[in-house]
């Protein structure tokens, strides 16, 4: 059995909002005996706000735990998140004595110097360092026109990424060809492993939900008793996701008044949008709710709705977690995404439609609304066992500790042939030193 220390800057328990990836796959892990340790920040980076503050520690199963590192508050996505970018990996540093006695170090993206600061604990510890890419920093950001490819930064994450690959002794990547991407950039991959995000049997909601949520689940529940179909968006709203034209198809003429969005999440642009709405609409923006608050919404509607604009960057596939999440859930999906390969592809669960462009979305949103209730459940049954087949937890975590043991085993082999060389060359050296 592996005790395994991971590095993620985000990470969250389900309580919270945000992305739980690790948490599930820690919980999966201390489950087949494995302890795992992860570090992340105490401030919830989705929220933004200081009483969302992360316990100190949190248990994860019997042996495992996340500990979340002090963290310190900002708003947006400006200098303030640089800062705290770096303060966490200097964080993690100070804190290396929470990873004693670990197996291995798996540092987790998108930011770099998380990872960074991961492997330089890696090699004070004297053990391996896994580098886990969830999004590629910086293309991401210079695809999508936030950062200016020539830029000091822009060179200098290009730098750590390089580095990073360079010195780790395993690759795990979400996006289904981030291989290739490395490979082009000229960087040999050793081990490497395809890891997407994944999601456990989604068992119905539990517990009490939050008091906005339960004033939105009404207000789902009123559009459905009028004949109206719902739809849900969960995540962030940002510039990426670009919800603009999302908004403007809800409220064109011709599915206005049979079809409803509620949106799940916040960010930069959520303000500009509400602006635009009429009072007593058929948007809702809910706000930050948590991950199980989350799904207990999405699970009330009666389609899940994914967009994000394309950039070149998204030919090497995509892997986002609310998609794994729809399917898990059992919900029928409006794709408005990049044509790659993504989590719905083959599964049969979806409608697609040109991101970013209008017309498109209505005429999606208007085949659901024309769908009867026989032909959205065909589709849900189809989600569910796609997700199933293909994004459990429990089948990922497996391979992924499997990978990580592999890993591990690779690091000890040329120790242990060191000294075993050692021991050999010893007694020949004493026995010179006695004449």
């Amino acid at each position: 059995m592996m005790r395994i220390g991971l590095v993620n800057h985000y990470a969250v328990p389900p309580t919270a909002a945000g992305g739980t990836r690790h948490w599930d796959l820690a919980s999966e892990w201390d489950l087949a005996g494995h302890e795992v340790v992860l570090l992340a920040s105490s401030f919830n980076h989705f929220e933004q706000t200081s009483e969302s503050k992360l316990a100190p520690r949190t248990q994860m199963g019997q042996r495992s735990a996340l500990v979340a590192l002090g963290g310190r508050p900002y708003e947006g996505n400006g200098i303030g998140r640089a800062l705290g970018m770096l303060e966490f990996a200097w964080r993690v540093l100070r804190s290396r004595g929470y990873l004693s006695g670990v197996d291995v170090v798996i540092g987790s993206s998108p930011h770099p110097f998380a990872a960074v600061a991961a492997a330089m604990v890696a090699r004070i510890r004297r053990v391996p360092f896994v580098y886990e890419v969830r999004d590629l920093w910086p293309q991401t950001l210079v695809d999508m026109g936030a950062m200016p490819p020539g830029s000091f930064m822009t060179r200098l994450l290009y730098l750590m990424e390089r580095r990073t690959v360079r010195v780790a002794s395993g690759l795990v990547y979400l996006p289904p060809e981030a291989d290739r991407y490395f490979t082009e950039k000229g960087m040999e991959l050793g081990r490497a492993l395809h890891a997407p995000n994944s999601a456990p049997p989604f068992e119905g909601p539990k517990g009490q939900p939050a008091a906005r949520v339960g004033e939105v689940l009404t207000e789902v529940e009123n559009f459905q008793r009028s004949g109206v179909r719902v739809f849900c968006y969960a995540g962030t709203i940002g510039r990426a996701n670009g919800l603009g034209p999302v908004v403007d198809a809800f409220l064109d003429r011709r599915v206005r008044d049979r079809a409803a969005l509620v949106v799940c999440g916040d960010g930069p642009e959520r303000a500009g949008l509400e602006a635009r709405l009429p009072r007593d609409g058929n948007v809702i923006f809910a706000g930050h709710v948590s991950k199980s608050d989350a799904f207990r919404v999405v699970d009330g509607c009666d389609v899940a709705l994914f967009h994000l604009l394309d950039a070149p960057v998204f030919k090497y596939g995509l892997s986002p977690n609310k998609l794994v999440d729809y399917l898990s859930i059992g919900k029928p999906i409006l794709y408005a995404g990049p044509s790659v390969p993504n989590p719905t592809t083959g599964s049969g669960a979806t409608i697609d439609a040109v991101p970013g462009v209008t017309s498109s979305m209505v005429d999606a949103v208007d085949t659901f609304i024309q769908m009867d209730e026989a032909h959205l459940r065909v589709m849900a049954a189809k989600a569910r066992r796609h997700a199933s087949e293909h994004y459990s937890t429990s089948a990922v975590a497996e391979r992924y500790a499997k990978f990580l043991d592999d890993v591990v085993s690779g690091a000890r082999r040329p120790a242990e042939a060191r000294h075993s060389d050692t021991n050999r060359i010893m007694p020949a050296k004493k026995e010179a030193g006695s004449l």
